[in-house]
């Protein structure tokens, strides 16, 4: 029941986030969708892949079941897989970026006395353990190797666009 309702908070704080931005024509311009959805909207697609990843428990069939669940009706996990492309990537890295101009203002005094204002961040996020072989991480003191990726970015915040997006092993 908890989760439940943690979850209905964070769609609701999601949507909030993306109501002020069209999304459907972010993701055409991106071409992450051709035309008008009909059962998997950007907006609702991002939800259930967040809400899934928050609940750590990443997989194309949760993603549809969550998606499905969101707007009662049956996604196979097959209909999430052919989405997941470089289109989609893409789609992800402007709605990135759109959040960040959301939630950081840059001050006109500060920003027009520099050209550019670059925020740099590499972080690191912890994968499934049977995807080590693709994305090596560190090892503990047995010697197994966890599957680590590393997201290096730079972001300029007077364009409100990505100089750099890198997703790449943790050993990269």
């Amino acid at each position: 029941m908890f989760t439940m309702l943690k979850n209905s908070l964070e769609i609701d704080k999601l949507n909030a986030l993306f109501s002020t931005h069209n999304l459907t024509a972010l993701a055409i311009q991106q071409g992450f969708i051709k035309r008008k959805p009909r059962k998997i909207d950007p907006q609702n697609f991002l939800i259930a892949l967040f809400l899934v990843i928050l609940q750590q428990a990443s997989s194309l069939r949760k993603i549809a079941l969550m998606l499905g669940s969101m707007k009662n009706i049956l996604i196979s996990k097959q209909a999430i897989d052919k989405r997941i492309n470089e289109a989609f990537v893409q789609f992800l890295e402007q709605v990135l970026a759109y959040i960040i101009a959301y939630k950081i203002k840059t001050p006109s005094l500060i920003s027009s006395r520099f050209k550019r204002i670059i925020v740099h961040d590499s972080s690191t996020v912890r994968l499934p353990d049977h995807l080590a072989k693709e994305f090596p991480g560190s090892k503990n003191h047995k010697g197994n190797t966890y599957a680590m990726i590393k997201i290096q970015t730079l972001y300029d915040l007077r364009t409100d666009q990505f100089c750099h997006f890198q997703i790449t092993p943790f050993t990269i």
